[in-house]
């Protein structure tokens, strides 16, 4: 397998952020905060459906770089006000990509572990 990113691959690569992006804002801005309960709940609510999408972008795009794109998309949305939130998206995309690589973009439980960087992602 190449480990190159291919235009094929920077497409769909965009394209998987664009669905995680727009799920991340909806969920942030118009379903979360009309509940106030939901508001705390939500790192799961947005785990779980973000998760899925994440899983999938990994599955179909298991090349280098491909994480630290969507991190660097996640951080460019986020840092509207400030230049920090990218400057930590860079920084954990690349903590996952470095558990990616390990495995080889093939290993569930590294998946499941750059998962869980990516999220901190959109913490902002």
């Amino acid at each position: 397998m190449k480990s190159k990113l291919t235009t094929k691959d920077v497409l769909a690569a965009g394209a998987f952020a664009a669905i995680y992006l727009v799920l991340l804002t909806v969920l942030a801005v118009m379903v979360l905060p009309i509940v106030p309960v939901l508001y705390l709940a939500t790192p799961l609510i947005a785990g779980v459906l973000l998760g899925t999408v994440y899983m999938l972008y990994c599955v179909k795009v298991p090349r280098t770089g491909a994480v630290l794109i969507l991190s660097i998309l996640v951080g460019l949305i986020t840092s509207m006000a400030s230049i920090s939130p990218l400057h930590n998206a860079v920084g954990w995309g690349s903590i996952a990509e470095v558990i990616l690589a390990k495995g080889h973009h093939k290993i569930p439980y590294r998946l499941l572990a750059s998962q869980c960087f990516i999220k901190l992602t959109s913490r902002g």
